[in-house]
């Protein structure tokens, strides 16, 4: 028994250092906060798989950012605008194989919450077959949507680069992408309810 946890761990590992190695040409900067979360950019020199990007943020503690609420998606947006280069950022939004593209709560955030069209589409998207599954990436000049593949390199541009969140409530589950069903609860619970502090972000934003 022992022997084959070990190997399972192993195996673990192994997956995450590969998926770094993958990732040598990215550039991570020091985090920023806004609420009860932290976010981390990391800047992308070559077109990379979005499933890669998820682990990169899973071993690190977080998870690619997962916009539930537009108040967050906005705070967000206007640091990126105003510290990073425009282009496209993948995100935590996420949609399983075999699942209608157009329906939207089949799209998930990585906290196992399900999307909001509040957040709009560009163009025709999601326009990927439905038997295909796939990830999103958020254009940064327009706040707009657009899916890509989630195994396979995105055969359009690259992205400029990736979002990572990190919070308090990060409780890891293989079964519910990322989190248990009763911390993604209580985690939209707290940031509905989370008094406004005056973070590094808010702070940012009233000197601007």
């Amino acid at each position: 028994m022992y022997r084959q946890v070990k190997m399972m761990f192993c195996r673990s590992m192994l997956i995450i250092v590969i998926a770094a190695a993958n990732l040598s040409q990215t550039t991570r900067f020091p985090k920023f906060q806004y609420k009860c979360s932290e976010y981390n950019v990391g800047l992308i020199e070559q077109k990379e798989i979005w499933s890669d990007l998820k682990k990169i943020c899973e071993s690190s503690g977080g998870y690619l950012a997962s916009f539930t609420t537009v108040d967050e998606f906005d705070a967000v947006l206007d640091y990126i605008r105003n510290n990073y280069p425009d282009g496209m950022y993948e995100i935590g939004l996420s949609r399983q194989a075999g699942l209608d593209r157009n329906v939207d709560a089949n799209w998930k955030w990585e906290t196992g919450e399900e999307f909001r069209s509040s957040i709009q589409w560009g163009g025709s998207d999601p326009d990927l077959s439905s038997s295909k599954q796939c990830g999103a990436r958020i254009e940064m000049t327009t706040g707009l949507l657009w899916d890509i593949p989630a195994t396979n390199k995105n055969p359009n541009a690259k992205s400029e680069g990736y979002i990572c969140e990190y919070d308090s409530l990060y409780f890891q589950s293989v079964k519910n992408r990322g989190v248990t069903m009763d911390a993604s609860y209580m985690r939209c619970a707290l940031r509905c309810l989370r008094p406004v502090s005056y973070t590094h972000l808010d702070v940012y934003k009233r000197q601007h």
